[in-house]
């Protein structure tokens, strides 16, 4: 008990500070609605990802059982990209600014595609020498900061049934990046904010593939069978996080060079089945859904006081009570490069799924660093009397 009074007179503490510093913007969640409302095959919407910068959200919004691409601002609302709504096709990256869109669109035949703010649309088409047969030939996952590089999956290279992660330039087309065991079956999720870093699957091992070592597996964790996958990574490729398989049942992980991958844990109630799908830029906040004995839920997950349910963070720590009333957070997907805004999708007060963001009303829009936060803290809690103070500062 003398710990948790610890963290929150720290946290009080620190806010403190960092009110005095700069003024926060005001916290806010809001849904992001579906294109023209409920429907006969009802109200639904999901978001995938947000820019770094938090400007725009990128997802799905199904128009009579089609799921149609949207990308949201704050300014627009809720458009088409690529302004058709009777398209089959998905939306699952975004670039830093929110100018490129990534993700695939029915086609001849179905295949990753690249959108752009100006109006252009570039298939990606598949790898050389993969099948042509099927419905869907590649899929683009995730996008470079700048909009230049795209990773996803497409039909393998070598001329089987198998998907083959990999990795798009303009200049330089779609280019393979292989398998861990030789076999193909691999698929990239995501791409660090500076192009160097790619993460995913290959076989049942999540890999982190970078040009001069090619593709390395991160293991599994302790217990159970083995199965790990990579879903998102930090901006410089030192972070990366997903979910493994432990003892315990599916579990979020945290990767890092020098402690390998850690177990996360999950929310209280019900089996053990989190999965961590989105990281900060910084590697200090991830986000993605955890299991209660209410099922599934978001969560929010800092190295000091490790995996919480994000709606509960966001009504006790933000002051969202009566926003979020009627809401059941199932999933978080995204983050920006900050911290400071989170998307993904939940239930509705009427029980139709609908993407959702919510904005933390951060000081100055920016997470400080955490020895910054530390200084703070301590020069705020000297002044309230506290003669000794020892804590791990607290990434926001």
């Amino acid at each position: 008990m003398r710990s948790i009074h610890v963290l929150r007179l720290a946290s009080v503490a620190l806010a403190v500070s960092v009110a005095i510093a700069s003024p926060a913007p005001a916290a806010s969640f809001t849904g992001l609605g579906s294109f023209f409302g409920p429907n006969i095959n009802g109200f639904l919407s999901g978001a995938n990802a947000v820019s770094a910068d938090g400007s725009t959200v990128v997802g799905n919004s199904h128009v009579y059982g089609t799921p149609v691409p949207f990308r949201w601002t704050a300014a627009e609302g809720m458009t088409a990209v690529g302004g058709s709504y009777s398209s089959y096709s998905e939306a699952y990256g975004v670039s830093a600014d929110g100018s490129v869109v990534v993700g695939y669109q029915e086609g001849a035949p179905d295949q990753a595609v690249l959108w752009s703010a100006d109006g252009r649309k570039i298939w990606l088409g598949r790898l050389p020498g993969s099948r042509g047969e099927g419905p869907m030939v590649s899929m683009a996952r995730g996008v470079s900061a700048d909009g230049s590089i795209v990773v996803g999956w497409s039909r393998a290279s070598d001329g089987s049934w198998g998907n083959e992660a990999f990795r798009w330039t303009e200049a330089g087309g779609m280019v393979g990046l292989g398998a861990l065991d030789g076999s193909f079956g691999s698929d990239a999720y995501a791409i660090s904010a500076d192009g160097s870093t790619i993460v995913g699957q290959s076989g049942a091992q999540a890999f982190r593939w970078t040009e001069a070592g090619g593709m390395v597996g991160l293991g599994d964790l302790d217990g159970g069978s083995f199965i790990s996958r990579a879903y998102a990574v930090s901006s410089d490729g030192r972070v990366i996080v997903g979910v493994g398989r432990s003892g315990s049942g599916d579990e979020a992980f945290r990767w890092t060079e020098s402690g390998g991958m850690v177990a996360l844990g999950d929310l209280d109630g019900g089996s053990v089945a989190s999965r961590a799908n989105a990281v900060s830029a910084d590697g200090s906040i991830v986000v993605g859904y955890g299991t209660t004995s209410l099922g599934q839920e978001a969560f929010y997950w800092d190295p000091v006081l490790g995996m919480r349910s994000l709606r509960q963070v966001l009504i006790d720590e933000f002051g969202l009570g009566a926003a979020l009333s009627g809401w059941q957070l199932v999933t978080a997907t995204g983050i920006s490069a900050n911290g400071e805004v989170i998307v993904g999708s939940g239930y509705n007060p009427d029980g139709y799924l609908e993407a959702w963001i919510a904005r933390l009303g951060i000081a100055g829009g920016a997470v400080p660093e955490p020895s910054s936060l530390a200084l703070a803290g301590l020069g705020v809690l000297g002044m309230l009397g506290a003669a000794s103070w020892r804590r791990r500062s607290r990434a926001v």
